[in-house]
């Protein structure tokens, strides 16, 4: 791990929630002229056949652009990589953050609690526990 954090990792999932990760993610990247790597995880169903992944491939191209424009968008003057993963969502950060040797991960909690927790899982918690750098946690306002 290094500071002032070098390679900031940031997964996006394109809703409001990510975007309030990415805003603190780029005043970060600012002031330690870091760079950012944007990552869309493609969610693959657990149950998914090996002939379904090119289904998935055309996720993975319409999220490469969406992140394309955001990158234009919000980090001018920053320099950074644009990622796409298809996969479990957790597992894919993880490796992202050992592959890229990210010093920092700034990625949405949706805060969930008891039974939809249980249910649905915390890919946060699972990156928190797997990673092998520091997680910054960012939950928007209610």
């Amino acid at each position: 791990m290094a500071f002032p954090f070098k390679t900031i990792l940031v997964p996006i999932d394109l809703d409001d929630m990510s975007n309030a990760a990415l805003e603190i993610a780029v005043k970060l990247a600012r002031q330690n002229q870091a760079k950012m790597l944007l990552l869309y995880v493609v969610t693959l169903p657990p149950t998914a056949e090996p002939t379904l992944v090119d289904v998935f491939r055309g996720q993975e191209e319409e999220a490469r652009k969406n992140l394309d424009k955001i990158a234009r968008e919000q980090l001018q003057g920053i320099e950074h990589k644009v990622l796409t993963e298809v996969g479990a969502p957790a597992k894919a950060i993880v490796r992202a953050a050992q592959r890229m040797e990210a010093d920092l991960i700034v990625m949405a909690t949706h805060g969930r609690k008891g039974l939809s927790r249980m249910l649905l899982g915390s890919v946060t918690e699972m990156v928190l526990r797997e990673t092998p750098c520091p997680v910054l946690c960012v939950r928007q306002e209610q």
